[in-house]
């Protein structure tokens, strides 16, 4: 049985405090395999966990999918410091090939609305919001208010499927939003496409937080299998990425 655990612990008081004791602990699942893949807290301790699971999983308070369906569905759930669920949301990614392999990221900014990056493939639905993939795997970006309302939703890609396509969202003091992963052949991103020099390339994409448009997108690699796996932003809107590359690998300008 998948299962789904969250707890926090109580902050130490000195660097040779007595470890602490969990506060709460939540789990969730079902029958198949399920997994946690990203969390994130609020400017005032609400938490937003996301990840995917399979089959019929029981979420917070309600269950999510469909007993016998292969394919992995993406969630997200709000709870509050105490480990109360506020809410929980779903969406199907339509991913059963070693879904494992394709992660969820979060961020929350300080309003409280979160965005979750991950991998889909087929068409799927944030809210009433609608997306379809290029190829067979891209990528999404929603925002979701702090009320679980999905804002909107882009799609990038297709993404590269490689043995480990990362993705990893963060937050600038601008308030835009910045995504790292990898993609492969031509790419679309919003208006912008762009072609890999290899198997696949890093990707590194700017979006206005207020409706997701894209801003600029740039790329990075050679002529193997590359990919970007974290991001993050300090508090002057530099952005600094990590992730892997294979032989020579050039990384240039903003496109």
């Amino acid at each position: 049985m998948g299962l789904l655990l969250l707890g926090t612990c109580g902050a130490l008081s000195s660097l040779w405090a007595q470890i602490p004791a969990f506060d709460w602990v939540r789990a969730a699942g079902g029958p198949a395999q399920d997994a946690a893949q990203g969390v994130a807290v609020d400017s005032i301790g609400n938490v937003y966990v996301t990840g995917y699971v399979h089959d019929r999983a029981f979420i917070g308070t309600g269950y999510v999918g469909t007993s016998g369906d292969c394919c992995a569905k993406m969630f997200l759930t709000k709870q509050d410091s105490a480990g109360n669920y506020l809410w929980a949301r779903s969406a199907n990614l339509n991913v059963s090939d070693n879904p494992y392999r394709f992660n969820q990221a979060i961020v929350a900014d300080p309003s409280g609305a979160v965005y979750v990056v991950g991998v889909f493939s087929g068409t799927t639905v944030f809210g009433s919001i609608s997306l379809s993939a290029s190829d067979v795997y891209s990528l999404y970006v929603v925002k979701y208010s702090a009320s679980g309302s999905a804002l909107w939703a882009v799609r990038a890609g297709p993404i590269h499927s490689g043995p480990s396509p990362g993705v990893s969202v963060t937050i600038a003091s601008d308030g835009s939003v910045h995504v790292a992963s990898s993609f492969e052949a031509t790419a679309s991103f919003g208006n912008t496409n762009m072609t890999s020099g290899g198997y696949g390339d890093i990707c590194h994409a700017k979006y206005n937080s207020t409706n997701g448009t894209l801003i600029w997108v740039t790329k990075a690699g050679g002529a193997r299998e590359d990919a970007g796996m974290a991001i993050a932003a300090d508090g002057a809107a530099n952005t600094y990425l990590a992730g892997q590359y294979e032989g020579p690998a050039s990384f240039g300008r903003a496109r």
